[in-house]
Order: C-alpha cells, then sequence, then structure tokens
C-alpha cells in the first residue's frame, strides 16, 4: 500500500502565566493548512506516550502515538556577530543549565560558526562532553562590529549636544549656509560615509550568518524528530538603520540638505527577504529558533507583529545610545515563524528554565497533507479549546524531494554523526583485489 507522509507539528501550549498545560486531549486542538482544517491522525502528549480519543467521546478507538519524538538541542554560537557581554553570560548561563540532567529524549550539540561550521560537540546526551565543549567555546574571540555602531551613536549625540550648548544645532547650520560655507561642511557629512561602511559591513557579516545558519539547518534535516537551535548571536533586518536614523535626529537641517532618509538608506542594506527564507526553511525541517537576545528584549512573541516584519521590512526602531530595535526584529521572527521563543540575557537563567518546559511539554501532532509533490510554502494553524492558551509551533512546511532527503541524512551522518537507521545496514569498506581473470 502506498504510505502517505504525515506532517509532524510539535505544539507548545502555555497559560497566562507562561506555565505548560500538560492535560490536553487530540479533541482539544484544531489545526488548519493554508486555511482549510486537517484531521489530527496521530497524536502524544507530554503526560502520555498516547492518548485515546475515545476519552473524550469522539472515537472509540486510539490516535497512534506522534512518530519521532526525539529531540535534538543544537547550542550554536554565531562568531561573527554577537556582542562579547551577551556572548559571555550566555555561556556561563548555559553551563548552569547543563549541570542539570535534560528529558530522556534529548541530545545536545555545541556548534559555533566564524564563517565556517565548527561541531565542537556532537550529539549527545554526556553533559561532563558538553560542558567542555562549552568551555573550548569561551576561549574563542568572537567578532563584534555592533560597538562601532554604538561608538557612532554616542558620538553624534555628543557632537550635537555640543552644538545645542552654543545654539540650535539647525540655527547654526542655515546660518553658516547663508555666510556661504561649503555645503560639506554644512551637512557635515563626514558622519555619512562612516554610516554607510558600518552599515555594509554589517549586511555583510549578517548575510553570511543567515546563511550559515541556513547550511546548519540543512545538516539537520537528516535527523528525525524536533531541532531546537539555542542561537547566540546578533541580527538585524536593516543594518544602519538606527544610525541614519540618528542622524536625522540629531541634525534635522543637516539630514534634509544631505537628503537623508532612514528607511529608505537602510532599505540598501535589508535582509528581509533573505531572513524569510530561512525560517521558512527551517520551519520546514521541525527546526524551532530560540535566539538569545540583547538586554531589553521581550521573550514574547506575537505571530501578527512578525508576519508584519516579514512581509514589509518590519517598523522603524528608535534611536538611543543603543538600539536593539532592529535586532529585536530579527530575533522575533526567528522565534516566533518556528515555534520558539527569544531568550532575554538579563533573566537567562530563568528562559533557560522554560526552555526545559518547552522541551518537555510539547504535544506532537501529526496529519497526512492532502497537497503531495509540490514545492509550495504550506502555512500551519492550531487552535486550543482552552480559555488563556498561549500557542506556539512552526508556522509551516514546504515538502523536501526524496532525493533532497536522502542527501540530507548523508551529510547529516557525516557531519553530526548520527542518523536514522532503522534496519541496521552497516557498509564496510577494504582494498581492491585483482580476480584471477583480472
Amino acid at each position: 500500500s502506498l504510505q502517505v507522509p504525515l506532517v509532524n507539528v510539535e505544539v507548545v501550549v502555555t497559560d497566562a502565566k507562561g506555565e505548560p498545560i500538560r492535560d490536553l486531549a487530540p479533541t482539544d486542538f484544531e489545526v488548519f493548512e493554508d486555511g482549510s482544517p486537517v484531521e489530527i491522525t496521530h497524536f502524544s502528549s507530554p503526560k502520555a506516550t498516547a492518548i485515546e480519543a475515545g476519552e473524550e467521546g469522539s472515537s472509540e478507538t486510539a490516535i497512534p502515538e506522534a512518530p519521532d519524538r526525539d529531540v535534538y538541542l543544537a547550542l550554536y554560537f554565531d562568531e561573527l556577530n554577537v556582542n562579547p557581554r551577551i556572548r559571555g553570560t550566555a555561556v556561563n548561563q548555559l553551563k548552569k543549565y547543563l549541570a542539570h540532567p535534560l528529558p530522556p529524549n534529548v541530545r545536545t550539540s555545541v556548534v559555533r560558526f566564524n564563517g565556517q561550521l565548527h561541531i565542537e560537540c556532537e550529539p549527545t546526551r554526556d553533559q561532563g562532553q558538553l560542558l567542555l565543549a562549552l568551555e573550548r567555546v569561551s576561549r574563542y574571540s568572537p567578532m563584534d562590529i555592533t560597538r562601532d555602531g554604538d561608538f557612532l551613536v554616542r558620538q553624534m549625540q555628543i557632537d550635537s549636544s555640543s552644538q545645542l550648548r552654543l545654539g540650535s544645532a539647525d540655527v547654526f547650520s542655515e546660518a553658516a549656509a547663508d555666510q556661504g560655507a561649503s555645503l560639506r561642511q554644512v551637512m557635515n557629512s563626514d558622519y555619512l560615509p562612516l554610516i554607510n561602511h558600518y552599515a555594509s559591513q554589517r549586511y555583510l557579516r549578517n548575510r553570511e550568518s543567515l546563511a550559515g545558519l541556513s547550511n546548519f539547518v540543512s545538516y539537520l534535516q537528516g535527523l528525525a524528530g524536533r531541532k531546537v537551535v539555542v542561537w547566540v548571536g546578533s541580527m538585524e533586518t536593516r543594518s544602519g538603520e538606527n544610525l541614519f536614523r540618528t542622524f536625522e535626529q540629531l541634525f534635522p537641517a543637516r539630514a534634509r540638505a544631505a537628503g537623508v532618509n532612514s528607511m529608505m538608506d537602510s532599505m540598501k542594506y535589508d535582509l528581509t527577504t533573505e531572513l524569510r527564507d530561512m525560517v521558512q526553511y527551517a520551519s520546514s525541517q521541525r527546526v524551532s529558533f530560540y535566539p538569545i537576545g540583547a538586554l531589553g528584549l521581550d521573550s514574547t512573541v506575537n505571530f501578527d507583529f512578525d508576519n508584519r516584519i516579514l512581509e514589509g521590512g518590519g517598523p522603524p526602531g528608535t534611536s538611543g545610545p543603543v538600539d536593539y530595535r532592529a535586532e529585536a526584529n530579527a530575533l522575533q521572527v526567528m522565534a516566533a515563524s518556528t515555534g520558539g521563543r527569544t531568550l532575554n540575557d538579563s533573566a537567562l537563567g530563568a528562559r533557560l528554565v522554560r526552555l526545559s518546559d518547552d522541551l518537555d511539554s510539547a504535544y506532537s501532532l501529526a496529519y497526512r497533507p492532502s497537497t503531495l509533490g509540490d514545492s509550495a510554502y504550506h502555512k500551519i494553524a492550531v487552535t486550543v479549546d482552552r480559555d488563556e492558551a498561549v500557542v506556539r509551533h512552526r508556522q509551516g512546511y514546504r515538502v523536501e524531494s526524496s532525493a533532497d532527503e536522502l542527501s540530507a541524512r548523508t551529510v547529516s551522518a557525516a557531519l553530526l554523526g548520527i542518523t536514522d537507521n532503522p534496519l541496521e545496514i552497516n557498509i564496510s569498506t577494504r582494498l581492491q583485489e585483482s580476480r584471477d581473470d583480472g
């Protein structure tokens, strides 16, 4: 008989206080693909390996347990874009986190990316190996271009404050123009080449980080089960937008004279499309992102807000000594689109406890899709019949070809040292020997 592939959806359900809800039955869930309801054919709850639908009176037969209950947790350090303080906090808190037992179905790996992917520890349950890998990671010096951007913001603020003490910066500029000063002096345009240089460098690093993360997701594709990536790094949807906006707000007359428009100028460095493609690919591979973000990021994610970012590039951020809004946009997109959550580094220990809850309390639902063989991205929606319940899950999937799946499993086995082999097939090689007949 023809076996139709299942679409697995891991669903985390919490109450208004963020506590896991573990007592839901299959009849409490509704699943929709591209807006149309689908039948849940397999179901696993955090309380039991299988729940009978008949318990709720909807059926006398048991719904089979959803397959692939293993979870692969990857601690991913992006060293191209990371604040050293955040990286240091992450390493220290993750060491404490790993000192406690993880759920028995979880295998954890440690990887870092500095332009090339380095597997510091293959998926394992050995806490000692993981702690040693984190210790090795802590010895590497990350690259931090964000400090250059922070320095430029502060420099512009100091410059603006100095001019305000002498009189309005705008009045000063217009008076200088009336006296025949050169346009370059009036605009204080020395800032603009620096801003564009920073934005260009940050854009290139962000793009390389996205490409590296997408490659890592492709390596995870060959692993059956849920994949969770705790991502330590920094990402912006529009590099330099905060700097252009700061210049525009602090020196409005000069910005007008130079034709500066923060949104339009930062569009040259926009990575919205690349970010959307990456998170849709990750969602297709059952990968959830838990990015560790900067101080001030809210761990609450909102699907509608993040969909607006993906479609329109995101709302402008706010200027200040350090502006995390552009980064918050990107990290929230990564988390919300894949069923994860952002982790605020100011309370990282408590956030990691929530991660453990997510690993241990996820429901696994599966259904048979009506569309097979196409390459379209299909949206998934899940609702729960429980007041004030907060539901998180991956937002869609795209069907991979059999050839792509086989290739991914081969790469996973080679790079991560693990893959499915239900038939326990072994291949061995030996030196070639000539037969008597040549």
